[in-house]
């Protein structure tokens, strides 16, 4: 009988593996489901692949917070392919630990600020903590806006002294997150304090590095387990490493855009025979439709290129003629090979939820958000030496803005100081032949070395 029993175990122990196998087997070869091993992940956090940044966590306060306490080397390889150090105090910030305790100056800000990209040294508030000889405390969380800018500075004041006030706001999307964001004290026409802020763009969020365990382990093979794991997490199924028939797909306007930006690449005024070759051979994957391998190809060519200090110019896929003489397109590439495979892969997308309708309570008649914040700002002007800068989006940096106004610096009954630093940044780029810019969203190293410049500038007039 208990032999009998043993057998029966041993068979259903049999099928199970069996089963499994032959999902394995249907998942990769017939779905074509990659497995972590197999998938190109963007992002690396000490090392091990990951889907998302690793430092930051939803949050009952914000939108998104990072984590407190953490010290990794991260590098985004679709953006800035170099490691770089992050680590956060007990706040949750990009501080040394008990900086809050004796900063005379809070900057708050974005992934601009948080220095997405930088090492510790090279953000912001570092380099202007140098160059003041003063404390200066960095109080800013990648895809913040206003609404997030407004809670942070008065839950930190609570409990911390500061004289100067400096926000940086990022024009590329800090009016679109005001826009979208919503707070309890909305329902009374304040700026929010207590209540938690959210945004309507932002409710879904719940993508996250996997475990360590995943991706070291044996289990980084398996389709199973990476397609298990993107369920549960609602993770998008992107398959990075197919080879696509670009004739049976209408978006050729990505390939010829890459195709364009890397042909001025090849003119480049730093640009070797080898790399003119590994131009070349880059175009003809594209032509070919191995994208991915001409992404990757992209990305290696990037790096050496960076790394020899041969890159003056790096941005959006348009550009002007002031600053077309002295451009390397190589992330321009790369971009548009990511958007056209997003673009092909759409249908292996798990789908966003539906927006919310009316899940934000705002009855305040005429007063609109932007007048609530720049009502904030002015209560905030009467308590510190308060001055905000506002950064151009990366799709406006290439063009004059001279005769552009925003509604920050413009509103008749300004009280604060407000500097619009869009046409300053344009005439860098267009003037400066040791501007670089290696990412739409973010400045590298001069370009914030150069807003420093301005901030202290600013600030001692």
């Amino acid at each position: 009988m208990k032999n009998k029993q043993k057998f029966n175990v041993l068979i259903i122990i049999s099928s199970l593996l069996f089963s499994v196998f032959l999902c394995e087997i249907i998942a990769s070869k017939i779905f074509r489901i990659p497995s972590f091993y197999e998938l190109e992940l963007r992002y690396k956090i000490d090392g091990v692949k990951a889907f998302a940044t690793g430092f930051y966590q939803k949050s009952n306060n914000f939108p998104i917070e990072s984590k407190k306490n953490i010290d990794v080397i991260f590098e985004d390889a679709l953006y800035y392919p170099f490691p770089s150090r992050v680590e956060t105090d007990s706040l949750g910030y990009r501080n040394p630990e008990g900086h809050n305790k004796n900063a005379k100056t809070l900057i708050v800000g974005d992934s601009v600020v948080f220095g997405y990209g930088l090492p510790n040294s090279e953000i912001i508030s570092s380099i202007l903590e140098s160059e003041s000889g003063e404390n200066v405390y960095n109080l800013s969380v990648s895809g913040w806006g206003p609404a997030s800018y407004m809670k942070a500075v008065s839950d930190y004041s609570k409990d911390n002294a500061f004289s100067n006030l400096i926000i940086i706001y990022s024009l590329s999307n800090d009016d679109y997150n005001l826009g979208n964001s919503c707070w309890p004290e909305l329902e009374m026409c304040k700026a929010p304090d207590d209540g938690p802020v959210t945004r309507s763009d932002m409710l879904s969020f719940s993508i996250y590095a996997p475990p360590n365990v995943l991706m070291t382990s044996l289990l980084k093979h398996s389709s199973i387990v990476y397609l298990t794991y993107s369920y549960f997490n609602k993770t998008p199924v992107q398959l990075f490493n197919q080879e696509y028939d670009f004739n049976s797909d209408p978006t050729d306007v990505s390939v010829t855009k890459a195709l364009d930006s890397l042909s001025y690449l090849s003119k480049g005024h730093c640009v070797s025979k080898d790399d003119k070759d590994k131009i070349s051979n880059i175009k003809s994957l594209i032509i070919n439709g191995k994208f991915s391998d001409a992404d990757r190809a992209s990305y290696d060519l990037t790096k050496k290129l960076i790394s020899q200090g041969c890159a003056p110019l790096v941005m959006g896929d348009s550009f002007s003629d002031p600053i077309k003489r002295k451009m390397n397109y190589t992330f321009v590439s790369r971009n548009n090979m990511s958007e056209l495979m997003n673009e092909m892969n759409k249908k292996n997308m798990s789908e966003a939820p539906p927006r919310k309708e009316n899940w934000c309570k705002f009855q305040c008649g005429e007063l609109e958000k932007k007048e609530i914040f720049i009502n904030w700002i002015k209560e905030a002007s009467l308590q510190y030496n308060l001055s905000i800068f506002l950064l151009p989006p990366e799709y406006r940096i290439y063009e004059s803005t001279e005769k552009l106004s925003h509604w920050l610096c413009e509103d008749p009954s300004i009280e604060f100081d407000c500097f619009d630093l869009r046409d300053e940044f344009f005439n860098y780029y267009a003037q400066n032949e040791d501007a670089l810019f290696h990412d739409g969203p973010h400045l590298n190293k001069l370009g914030v070395n150069f807003l420093v410049d301005k901030i202290q500038k600013k600030i001692k007039e």
